[in-house]
């Protein structure tokens, strides 16, 4: 039988262990699948008749921009799950939907808000985070949002800006393209909830 001195013996170890992390962070990499928006979206399709000292613009939702320096939400076990433009859309037709159901005169573009009526508002969203991870006793959150969302007037001037945290708990990680899509997608609810119902928002958008 082959027997190894201390030092050799040491140098093995480490590189087993070495060896070991290494094969734990090259798993497999799968992009999240997102279902469709809850509510789908309801366009303006006519010009809004204003009386003298009304205040009722067409809104819109410009193309979602994503602040992270990474796609990588997160892992699970040896899959680590990344979100783009999936996510981008999902976050667009959520607001779209929310804000139309809400009775907000929704436009499909800049052209088509001025189209309809001489107001009109900019909803710009930037994705500031995205995390999702196996939960712990210490933090229990599984997928996780974070939305700048800023309104802007008709000269591009920001009359509102604020972000939201949107955040999704269900009792298991899953480790699934559609089933993770599934866990964001419910805090991409949530956080869009927020922005929707918040008064200061609600105001900045005519309502």
């Amino acid at each position: 039988m082959t027997r190894f001195n201390g030092p050799f013996r040491a140098s093995f170890a480490a590189a087993l262990l070495g060896f070991s992390a290494s094969a734990l962070l090259t798993g497999c990499t799968t992009a999240m699948t997102f279902p469709t928006a809850s509510i789908s979206p309801s366009y303006n399709e006519s010009p809004i008749q204003l009386t003298a000292g009304q205040f009722r613009p067409v809104v819109f939702v410009s193309e979602v921009q994503d602040n992270r320096q990474s796609r990588v939400a997160g892992a699970v076990g040896g899959t680590t799950f990344t979100s783009g433009q999936g996510l981008h859309q999902f976050v667009h037709r959520e607001f779209e939907g929310q804000l139309s159901s809400g009775g907000v005169p929704l436009g499909r573009s800049k052209s088509d808000a001025e189209s309809q009526s001489n107001s009109h508002r900019e909803i710009a969203i930037q994705i500031r985070s995205v995390s999702y991870g196996a939960a712990t006793a210490a933090h229990k959150t599984v997928g996780g949002v974070n939305l700048l969302v800023t309104v802007n007037d008709e000269s591009g001037r920001p009359v509102f800006a604020q972000t939201y945290f949107g955040t999704s708990s269900p009792r298991r990680v899953w480790s699934t393209a559609e089933r993770s899509g599934e866990v964001m997608s419910q805090a991409v609810r949530e956080a869009v909830t927020k922005a929707v119902r918040d008064g200061k928002f609600r105001a900045a958008v005519g309502l």
